[in-house]
């Protein structure tokens, strides 16, 4: 830049009015003073001004005559030095910080562009925007803080001397996050023409107005600005400052005709300013403001070529979502795919009252070309009329077909914009490779099919039936359900023939499939595998068929609840009653967590549609919402389709249906519950909804996790069989209600029993065994009847866990073991095989008691060999069914008369609850219940009797159980039978408390009278009655709590087991030495000795068998002095 180091001239013109000073400095801009000077000369005669060029002094009194005009170029105030009343008016670029009378600046003051801007803010309606700067305007800003303290807007400072590189990175990353695209720019000239360059970049330059600049430099149609009337047409800032100061200095010599007087110009303000526009390429002036008013002369066009004012401070950013129904060539489609898309429509309300695109504007296309069926050139012409408006991501159909349709179109069109899925499960768009542009949140449709296998063989079903509609997602998930169930040993029953329905099955359908559906049921097989997007139709075809209540339970892949209201046919709705309750849905969970609980309570408030599915659309929307917001964030450009989907496929956030995120090698989720749903039937308001019972997650250790029974078809929480092998209800399940005579039959005959069992063992004890068993003080020889002992232990272990509260929902393992214990599972249990049950017992019992009557009276007289073989097949057989089958034998009989539901409140509408096609207190079931009554009332007093019999019997036996211990327990086996009967079914919780208190007392009572006369036996009854006792608090506790994390629960059990054994352990190992030792066996190396022939071998032959012997001689003692012990009694 050039400088000025030396310079004095004189002009002197003839008859001149002014005497024009040019003071500078050193650091004077040379330019500046050389254009200053042709601006004076071209636009003022040497009759106007005399003009002397000076370098800087502060003293002007050397001066050959005195200036009336002083234009200071060199940065500095000049002050008057000989007079404090009079002197030149001195020209300065700006005014002082302190006011000066005699200081003039030639442009307007800070304040009066402030108000300028304020005027043309209120023209424009600007409420919000960002003002753009450098260092050097700190004081203009000020100004504008001060006046247009109603409007909001941020300032960004820009450096003077930036780069192009830094103005887009200053744009795109901290400028356009903020979402506003109302800019105000106050940076000059080429520090302004690269903030414009990046505006236009970063897609931003909507409403820019420059301020105090021309636009001559910038040529961008659409921009505006406001500059100082006179300036207009400077073509840089020599000229701006030149012609400012040739403005001032016209006002100077026009207003000293007039008046004479020079000074009133220290105070006199001249804020008139041009609006000028870039329109066509040229430079316009489209208006005025003068005097605070704004005068517009002509439109003013903006950088979008319209005329239209951009007020709206947010930047708009565009989507579209396929929502519509229309299927060319076919009836437009129900309302469901359109109703799920309201989860994406909340998903944009929801970002408002969170703030989470602040500044933005969201706005969306709805689109109609193709809802479940696509038809390629209907397709191609509907989004080739809206190809502008579709914005920066789709939100894709819900159906695979027309999705993969819609991916066809937009490449037609060359529209690459990525496309977002909720529910498309087909396994076709999986594949990254084949379709870039594709992602969805949710795993693919074999993901699912796998886990439909994994819950069939938890639930023990071999035989299953699988039924898929002949589409994408559909095939995918029956091949891998083929492969899966060979693997599994799974029996797909139905023939693969019989197998594909067609897409879109509707009722008008069933003739084509009826013969197929009848051979379905004429299997047997009760498990049906659906994969249709139509199972209604289906299902209810399948009831005109023949197929009942309790011959079918259906495993479903999606939710159906939500379209059940749209049934408006009152028969049909029946039978989707009839054979959908208690059925499975296994499909991706929605709602999951306390945040999804959230959003779909906020659902519910803005829509009153059910708010299934509605999860998916919402979090794809939020994808794609997370990924607009990352690329913005990073400074990437949104309409970058290429940058927007690779930030859609790095997002990782938390959504309504759990975590969201993308698999980096695949187009599906890479993280997915699903859930496991029971189909549930509300009488109040008569509709069926989806209750969530579990999940599976394939990546957790726990796989699979219950926290809420399934409830079946027979409202039982017991899985029934894979085949129908027995007569179902032949009356209607809705009539099904509780019945309060059965009930109270039920527990009249029980407590009944339980009362006669109470008098009647405390009379046997006071009679036969009030007797003292002293304790074991000697080491003695175990024998086999020692370890059935302790095998007892074990059985009443299992035998107590089973008959306290149920322990399924979280650990399969014990519960299963109980179950066996307690001749409790549902295969002998149920239907014909619980009658077969009942059959076998009283047979046994017969068979039982007539060999019990055998054993206390002789009859040896009559036939000794029928004797001695009854006596040796008691000995084995009459103690297990009196002590190991006491507990199931008592619990089946009584399951006769457990009659509690009926379909209506007489007593012979009751039926047996497990079997419900036999009515009871009518017919057969008189026999049945009078003689399982009359067997129970034989059996419980002799089995009391004969519990401690049979130890008695035993000349081997050391390990006694005390008369007491046996008929207190056969009192409390009895009692928490009849609370299992009657309590349980009805509450579940209260029964587990009552349960534990009586076993708490009951424990405490064993460990301080001690049950056994072998000390370590105690001990371990103990530890097992500290096992129930946990099982038994950790149980109920699952049953009320809200934690349903099952890994939790049986870690829990299974921990609190740990400890009580191991404390088990060492108490016996410190304080209960063993009594008992098992028999040697003969020394081998005795044999070799013999064989050598060696007087030490011989020996010590002889010695073990003299021990041998000695022990024979005891042990037959013993068993004489039992023998005459017996005579004597």
């Amino acid at each position: 830049m050039q400088k000025i180091y030396f310079f004095l001239g004189l002009l002197y013109l003839t008859k001149c009015q002014l005497l024009v000073y040019i003071l500078f400095n050193y650091s004077t801009d040379g330019n500046l003073v050389s254009t200053l000077i042709a601006a004076l000369n071209k636009n003022f005669s040497d009759q106007e001004v005399t003009l002397m060029i000076k370098q800087i002094s502060t003293d002007l009194s050397d001066y050959e005559s005195t200036p009336d005009i002083i234009i200071n170029l060199a940065g500095e105030s000049l002050i008057w030095a000989n007079s404090a009343e009079s002197g030149p008016i001195v020209l300065s670029a700006q005014e002082p910080l302190k006011k000066i009378k005699n200081i003039v600046p030639w442009h307007y003051s800070m304040k009066e562009h402030a108000k300028a801007f304020e005027i043309l803010a209120s023209y424009l309606d600007w409420q919000k925007f960002i003002i753009i700067s450098d260092e050097d305007h700190t004081q203009l800003i000020d100004e504008i803080s001060s006046i247009s303290y109603n409007r909001t807007f941020k300032v960004f400072y820009f450096p003077k001397n930036g780069t192009q590189e830094l103005s887009n990175l200053f744009i795109g990353k901290y400028l356009k996050s903020t979402g506003i695209q109302n800019f105000v720019i106050i940076n000059q000239d080429e520090s302004a023409e690269k903030l414009i360059k990046s505006l236009k970049q970063k897609n931003l330059l909507k409403g820019v107005v420059l301020l105090n600049q021309n636009l001559r430099n910038i040529w961008k149609n659409g921009l505006f600005s406001y500059i100082e009337s006179g300036l207009e047409n400077a073509d840089n800032e020599y000229e701006k400052e030149a012609f400012a100061i040739v403005k001032i200095l016209s006002k100077i010599l026009s207003y000293n005709d007039k008046s004479g007087d020079l000074n009133y110009l220290s105070t006199a303000s001249f804020s008139n300013f041009t609006l000028i526009n870039i329109q066509k390429d040229k430079q316009t002036n489209v208006g005025s403001i003068i005097d605070g008013k704004i005068n517009i002369t002509h439109s003013i066009i903006w950088p979008d070529e319209s005329a239209l004012i951009p007020n709206n401070p947010s930047t708009e950013i565009k989507i579209s979502m396929a929502d519509g129904i229309t299927n060319p060539g076919f009836p437009n489609s129900p309302l469901t795919g359109k109703y799920i898309k309201n989860g994406a429509l909340y998903a944009l309300m929801y970002i408002k009252t969170t703030h989470f695109l602040d500044g933005f504007d969201i706005s969306v296309t709805h689109t109609d070309c193709g809802a479940n069926i696509y038809n390629a050139s209907f397709s191609l012409n509907c989004f080739k009329n809206i190809k502008d408006r579709l914005g920066v991501g789709f939100l894709t159909n819900i159906f695979a077909t027309v999705a993969v349709g819609n991916i066809l179109s937009f490449r037609a069109l060359n529209i690459t914009i990525p496309h977002i899925s909720d529910l498309v499960i087909a396994g076709t768009l999986t594949s990254k490779a084949n379709f870039p542009e594709f992602i969805r949140i949710s795993k693919d449709s074999r993901y699912i099919a796998t886990i439909i296998v994994n819950f069939c063989m938890i639930s023990d079903w071999k035989n299953i039936i699988v039924v898929y509609e002949n589409s994408t997602g559909p095939v995918f998930a029956y091949n891998q359900i083929l492969a899966k169930t060979t693997e599994a040993h799974i029996n797909i029953v139905n023939s693969p023939n019989e197998r594909t329905i067609k897409p879109n099955y509707l009722r008008s359908d069933y003739p084509t499939y009826k013969q197929w559906m009848e051979n379905y049921i004429k299997s047997n097989v009760r498990i049906y595998i659906i994969l249709m997007a139509n199972e209604f139709y289906f299902i209810e075809n399948m009831y005109d068929a023949g197929l009942r209540r309790g011959k079918g339970i259906f495993i479903l892949y999606e939710k159906v609840a939500y379209s059940y209201p749209l049934e408006s046919d009152e028969a049909e709705r029946k039978k989707l009653k009839e054979l959908l309750y208690g059925s499975i849905i296994i499909t991706q969970a929605d709602w999951v967590g306390d945040y999804g609980e959230q959003i779909k309570q906020g659902y519910l408030k803005v829509y009153s549609s059910p708010a299934d599915y509605r999860c998916f659309s919402f979090d794809s929307a939020m994808l794609l919402l997370h990924g607009i917001r990352f690329t913005i964030d990073q400074g990437g450009n949104v309409e970058n389709s290429t940058v927007l989907n690779y930030n859609l496929r790095h997002q990782r956030f938390l959504g309504c249906s759990g975590t969201v995120s993308i698999e980096s090698d695949t187009n599906d989720r890479s993280t997915s519950i699903v859930g496991v749903y029971n189909i549930r039937w509300n009488s109040s308001s008569s509709i069926f909804y989806e209750s969530w019972v579990g999940r599976y997650d394939l990546e957790k250790s726990q796989l699979f996790t219950l926290w809420d029974p399934i409830i079946y078809y027979d409202n039982s929480t017991i899985a029934p069989g894979d085949t129908v092998d027995y007569p179902e209800c032949p009356f209607d399940l809705d009539k099904v209600q509780y019945s309060d005579i059965g009930a109270g039959v039920l527990y009249a005959i029980s407590f009944g029993v339980l009362i006669i069992s109470v008098i009647v063992t405390f009379y046997i004890w006071k009679l036969y065994w009030n007797i003292k068993i002293p304790d074991m003080t000697q080491r003695s020889l175990i024998f086999f009847e020692d370890y059935i002992s302790m095998g007892i232990i074990v059985i009443d272990f299992l035998q107590f866990i089973g008959m306290g509260p149920d322990i399924k929902g979280y650990d399969d393992v014990s519960s299963v073991l109980a179950d066996y214990a307690t001749i409790n599972y549902s295969w002998i249990t149920r239907g014909t095989r619980f009658w077969i049950c009942v059959k076998v017992i009283l047979i046994v019992l017969f068979v039982w008691i007539f060999l019990s009557v055998h054993a206390l009276i002789n009859f040896q007289r009559f036939d000794k060999f029928f004797c001695d073989y009854c006596k040796n097949f008691s000995n084995l057989v009459l103690p297990i069914i009196g002590n190991t089958c006491f507990l199931p034998i008592i619990s089946i009989l009584l399951g006769v008369v457990q009659c509690v539901q009926g379909i209506g409140q007489d007593l012979n509408e009751s039926f047996v609850r497990n079997d419900c096609s036999v009515f009871c207190w009518k017919g057969l079931h008189i026999l049945w219940a009078s003689l399982s009554i009359a067997a129970l009332l034989i059996y419980i007093p002799m089995a009391v009797y004969f519990r401690p019999y049979w130890d008695s019997q035993s000349s081997t036996i050391n390990v006694r159980a005390r008369p007491w211990y046996m008929m207190l327990k056969s009192l409390w086996q009895i009692g928490i039978i009849v609370l299992n009967k009657t309590l349980k079914p009805e509450n579940s919780a209260l029964f587990g408390l009552i349960y534990i208190i009586f076993f708490s007392s009951f424990t405490i009572f064993c460990i301080k009278r001690k049950p056994y006369n072998y000390h370590r036996f105690n001990l371990w009854l103990s530890v097992s009655h500290f096992a129930v006792l946990w099982s038994l608090i950790v149980s109920s506790v699952f049953l009320v709590s809200g934690n349903h994390f099952t890994l939790f629960w049986i870690f829990l059990e299974y921990l609190g087991w740990t400890v009580i054994i191991i404390l088990g352990v060492l108490v016996q190992n410190k304080f209960y030495p063993s009594l008992l030792y098992r028999e040697k066996t003969l020394d081998i190396s005795l044999f070799f000795r013999f064989s050598l022939g060696h007087n030490a071998m011989e020996k010590s032959l002889f010695l073990e068998m003299t021990r041998k012997r000695n022990l024979k001689s005891q042990k037959i003692d013993k068993l004489d002095i039992d023998v005459k012990n017996k005579e004597q009694k």
